[in-house]
């Protein structure tokens, strides 16, 4: 059984195209992480993210499903976690206001990840990147 431990929305200006694309498409979510992290496709869909660095896996987020712009579900395996990660998972769900989108996020089974207000920081700048085009750089720890 799943226990969710982050949960956290946001409402965009901006269409569930555009909501999708962000969640989905490795450049833009490449233009907007907000640690800078560096995206890569995954074969089976979803995304890698890497470090600016030096290119090493940071975190791997395979699809585990998906309902074409309303709702993303995808694995997360950390690679600091000391523990095994194959039952953590994040999903996205997307649904339309009149002038608006909400973006609901829940990730399960993440506890000892030390996720820390990090959903937060890269739902902020999503927001902010669809509305202005430009995401913003805040890292976690809040150094940038």
């Amino acid at each position: 059984m799943d226990t969710i431990d982050v949960r956290a929305t946001t409402f965009v200006r901006a269409s569930r195209d555009k909501v999708w694309d962000a969640l989905t498409n490795p450049e833009t979510l490449q233009a907007f992480h907000p640690a800078g992290m560096q995206i890569a496709a995954l074969p089976e869909g979803g995304h890698e993210l890497q470090s600016p660095a030096d290119g090493a896996t940071f975190i791997r987020e395979p699809m585990i499903s998906s309902e074409e712009g309303k709702k993303i579900e995808l694995g997360f395996e950390p690679k600091w976690a000391k523990q095994p990660y194959d039952q953590s998972k994040v999903s996205f769900e997307i649904t339309e206001e009149e002038n608006a989108c909400k973006v609901a996020l829940t990730q399960s089974n993440c506890a000892a990840f030390g996720i820390g207000d990090n959903w937060d920081r890269f739902l902020s700048s999503m927001k902010s990147y669809l509305e202005t085009g430009s995401g913003l750089y805040i890292p976690p720890g809040g150094k940038g």
